[in-house]
C-alpha cells in the first residue's frame, strides 16, 4: 500500500498539475483518481520518478511484484480541531431571567407612578410577613381595563364599559411576596367603596413606597402595635375604626 504524504506532490508535477492552481484537496483527489483508473501508468511513473531505495518504502502487503495495483494515496486528515464552543446556556438564561425580573419592576413602578393614592401596610407578623402589603387607587382606563378587568366582566372593550360605568376607579393590592399587583375592587370612590383615608391605622398614605416613610411604616409588625387579646371562645383585635386590614 502506497504511503501516501511524500509521494503526492512529486506525482502531481509529473501529471502537470499545479498545487497553487487547484489547491492539496484538489491535487490529492486527481492523483487518487489517476492512481485508481491507471494503476500501470501510476506504477511507471513512481517508478521513474523515485529512487530504487525508495521504492520499497510505498508498498507493505501489496505492491507492484504481486500484480496488485498500487492502492490510492490517501489524504492527510488536518489535526483534530476542538468543537467552537457554543453559547452558555446558564448565562443565557439567567439573563432572560434578570431581564424578566427588571421589566415586572418596571412594570409595577409605572402603576404606582399612576396611582393617585398609595396605602403601606405595617408587616403583618402572625403572617410571617417581614414587609407590609401595598395598595393603590388608580383611575381605569383602557389600558388597566384590558388587563384586570375585561376577563372578568361581561362588557367586550372599555367604551362598553366606560359608558355603562363612567369615571370608576380600580384598586390594585400586592402582597410582601408577590411580584405583581392584583385586582381586588373596581367602582366609584365614596359609592361602591372608600379608600379610608386616614381611618385605617394599619396603613398610611404615602408619595413614595420608597420614602422612609413608607419603608419605616413596612417594617412594623401590626401585632405589636395592637396587640391581639384572647377571649373566650376566640380571639379578638382590639376595636378599630374604619375597615379591616384584611382584604
Amino acid at each position: 500500500m502506497i504511503q501516501a504524504a511524500p509521494f503526492i506532490l512529486p506525482i502531481a508535477e509529473a501529471l502537470g498539475l499545479s498545487v497553487a492552481t487547484l489547491g492539496m484537496a484538489k491535487v490529492t483527489d486527481e492523483v487518487n483518481k489517476y492512481i485508481q483508473e491507471n494503476p500501470e501508468q501510476a506504477q511507471k511513473i513512481i517508478t521513474t520518478i523515485m529512487p530504487a531505495q525508495g521504492i520499497a518504502t510505498m508498498f507493505k502487503k501489496r505492491g507492484i511484484g504481486d500484480n496488485n495495483p498500487p492502492s490510492p494515496i490517501k489524504k492527510e486528515k488536518p489535526p483534530q480541531q476542538e468543537p467552537p464552543k457554543g453559547p452558555n446556556i446558564e448565562e443565557e438564561i439567567l439573563t432572560n431571567l434578570e431581564i424578566r425580573e427588571l421589566e415586572k419592576k418596571v412594570e409595577e413602578k409605572e402603576l404606582e407612578n399612576k396611582a393617585f393614592a398609595k396605602f403601606q401596610y405595617m408587616a403583618n407578623k402572625e403572617g410571617d410577613q417581614t414587609i407590609g402589603n401595598r395598595e393603590i387607587l388608580l383611575d381605569l382606563d383602557e389600558e388597566l381595563f384590558n388587563k384586570y378587568v375585561k376577563d372578568i366582566t361581561k362588557f367586550k372593550n372599555f367604551k362598553e364599559y366606560d359608558k355603562e360605568f363612567p369615571n370608576q376607579t380600580i384598586k390594585l393590592f400586592k402582597r410582601a411576596n408577590q411580584k405583581k399587583y392584583q385586582i381586588t375592587k373596581v367602582g366609584e370612590v365614596g359609592k361602591d367603596f372608600f379608600p379610608d383615608f386616614g381611618e385605617d391605622p394599619y396603613k398610611i398614605e404615602v408619595k413614595d413606597f420608597n420614602s422612609k416613610k413608607a419603608i419605616k411604616h413596612s417594617k412594623i409588625f401590626d401585632s405589636d402595635v395592637y396587640p391581639i387579646k384572647k377571649a373566650m371562645g376566640g380571639i379578638i383585635d382590639k376595636p378599630l375604626t374604619g375597615r379591616s386590614r384584611y382584604i
